[in-house]
């Protein structure tokens, strides 16, 4: 095809798409897919079909373990999806993204499905289960550990247990490594190895159209940074991460203990647990990095357990843990030593008991000993108050620089947690209107919030800071979503591009330009866009297609280059590429 041709065929495209209603939204059925409008016809599904290899498929209200493949794991949030696709091998995963993307498909993606926030599900969604592409290698050259999107923690820790070595995951074996891992993956021992973020050493994302990318820190550092924090189901599905291992301790030790939270009134030592250690900036920055605890407050007394995982139990561990025995009121409830952190992560967790109607907020204390004192103020005048304490932060944590988390992820002293399980649906308005009571007032008090540990409620209300209380950067977090994800096809609740319109150049109240290509990409047209992330220099933006576009951009990159070059488009859109290498090749 000659560059005359092309431009008739460019011209053509953007006339067809201009013609297309550009505030088209997803296609979610609230019936049966197949008997919806907007669905694909029959012809589409069986042109996807063809190409694919090891894929199967799961019909709401014709497949017999549709509803063993969508269970979730929150009562309170039951939407379900229209269909479930179980790639078998990446290409089929790319065709199926590609399909939901071409037919305007709101996707949601899958692991565990553990995510109580029910991120992972969605009325009417095309779901992508990643459960067949779970497998979990080791490179004990490199040290490292390679992650299918569908894999488990449980996975990862029972590889490593035989060598070793320990990967940075949560106390839950059953939470998926890739939903933990891009919400931040605060973990038993990220006070001694940092957060789940800061051990990835690379990622493979498959992106709108169906392009498998590569991240990492000198692949794509932007995209590298955007993902890590951001969230789940924000720039696309997770096929694969490589994650960073360590030197497994000699054995982790548990203290399990009780103290109340005023000493006893016949108490000599009035050394307070609440006044002189735990809300004491001072004492709860000197806890060593090598311990973790997991602290509830209740009916007067604050229980839970601290962890060791350094390398000296017998002379570090007891050096912290003596003051505390020593405190007035202190009760054991037992030592356990665990022979790694799978070990740990299996100890009493009982799967079934998760199943329920549950609400989950939280607030990172800021390193501030005003904010300390507020809370030791409340235990003052109500020693019955209930929260979880997670002092999973600080140490080595707090020196890492990767991601895009909210900056008291970083800095923040430790983690507080409200929640609620029950059984009954006749609970549901009383507990929800508790919960929103709760959830204001500590909003209130402290700015960030632990995105991957918060359940939204239409009765608790929006959350009108969102982009600052869950993430770090957000401007920059849009920057990266325009250029992986420019008709926002990949959305989630209070994720980046949440408030923006799907599937439609107003997303991002973009130029002509923008909208002819937004609108080309979430149109079955026959011809999807190969999508190619290249850095481009400044001087030949002029020269690019789309320049407007594009140009946007640069303004995210200290070099002034653009993370996005339209190259490759295939069928009639073939000359793009080789008029902008030949732009490259000119010397700009």
């Amino acid at each position: 095809m000659n560059k005359a041709q092309g431009a008739l065929c460019l011209v053509a495209l953007g006339l067809a798409a201009l013609a297309a209603p550009a505030s088209a939204a997803f296609c979610t059925p609230t019936v049966l897919a197949a008997n919806a409008a907007c669905w694909p016809k029959p012809h589409d599904i069986a042109k996807y079909t063809k190409k694919l290899t090891n894929t199967t498929f799961h019909v709401a209200g014709q497949s017999p373990d549709f509803v063993t493949l969508t269970a979730a794991t929150n009562l309170l949030k039951m939407a379900q999806p229209s269909l479930v696709v179980v790639p078998g091998t990446e290409a089929d995963l790319s065709a199926t993204v590609k399909f939901a993307t071409n037919h305007r498909l709101q996707l949601a993606v899958r692991c565990s499905g553990h995510d109580f926030n029910g991120r992972s599900a969605g009325s009417g969604t095309l779901q992508i289960n990643m459960v067949a592409l779970s497998s979990v290698t080791y490179d004990a050259t490199a040290q490292t550990v390679t992650v299918g999107g569908g894999a488990t923690w449980g996975q990862v820790y029972g590889l490593l247990k035989p060598l070793g070595r320990i990967a940075v995951g949560p106390n839950y074996r059953t939470v998926c490594v890739s939903g933990c891992t891009l919400g931040g993956c605060h973990s038993p021992v990220s006070r001694q190895f940092g957060l789940g973020i800061d051990n990835v050493a690379s990622l493979r994302l498959a992106l709108y159209n169906g392009t498998i990318v590569v991240a990492s820190p000198t692949t794509r550092p932007w995209l590298f940074n955007a993902l890590l924090g951001s969230g789940a189901n924000s720039f696309g599905v997770v096929v694969s991460m490589v994650l960073k291992t360590h030197a497994a301790p000699p054995k982790l030790v548990r203290w399990a203990f009780s103290l109340p939270v005023a000493p006893p009134a016949n108490a000599t030592d009035k050394t307070s647990f609440t006044t002189n250690m735990l809300f004491n900036r001072t004492w709860v920055k000197a806890i060593p990095a090598t311990f973790t605890a997991y602290l509830t407050a209740g009916a007067g007394r604050i229980a839970g357990e601290w962890l060791y995982h350094g390398v000296d139990p017998e002379g570090e561990g007891m050096d912290f843990m003596r003051p505390l025995m020593a405190l007035p009121g202190y009760e054991n409830r037992g030592v356990t030593n665990f022979t790694s952190v799978g070990d740990y992560a299996d100890a009493g967790f009982n799967p079934a008991a998760w199943i329920q109607r549950r609400l989950l907020t939280n607030v990172l204390a800021p390193d501030s000993q005003a904010f300390l004192d507020t809370l030791n103020a409340i235990f003052t005048s109500n020693p019955n108050a209930t929260m979880s304490l997670f002092f999973t932060y600080g140490g080595q944590a707090a020196r890492g620089t990767v991601g895009s988390v909210p900056g008291d992820m970083r800095s923040g002293l430790f983690q507080l947690i409200f929640g609620a399980a029950w059984i009954d649906p006749a609970e549901d308005l009383g507990r929800l209107a508790g919960f929103a009571n709760t959830t204001a007032a500590w909003f209130a008090r402290a700015p960030n919030t632990y995105n991957n540990q918060y359940v939204s409620h239409a009765r608790i209300g929006p959350v009108a800071d969102w982009k600052k209380r869950f993430f770090g950067d957000y401007d920059a977090l849009m920057s990266a979503k325009r250029a992986t994800d420019p008709c926002n096809q990949f959305v989630a609740e209070y994720g980046v591009g949440y408030d923006a319109p799907n599937a439609t150049a107003a997303a991002y109240g973009a130029t002509r330009s923008h909208l002819t290509w937004c609108s080309i990409c979430s149109h079955t047209l026959g011809a999807m866009p190969e999508l190619a992330i290249q850095p481009v220099s400044s001087a030949c933006l002029g020269r690019m297609p789309l320049a407007g576009y594009v140009r946007s951009h640069s303004s995210m990159h200290s070099t002034h280059t653009c993370p996005l070059e339209f190259v490759g488009l295939d069928s009639c859109l073939g000359f793009v590429g080789a008029a902008a290498a030949a732009a490259q090749a000119a010397g700009s």
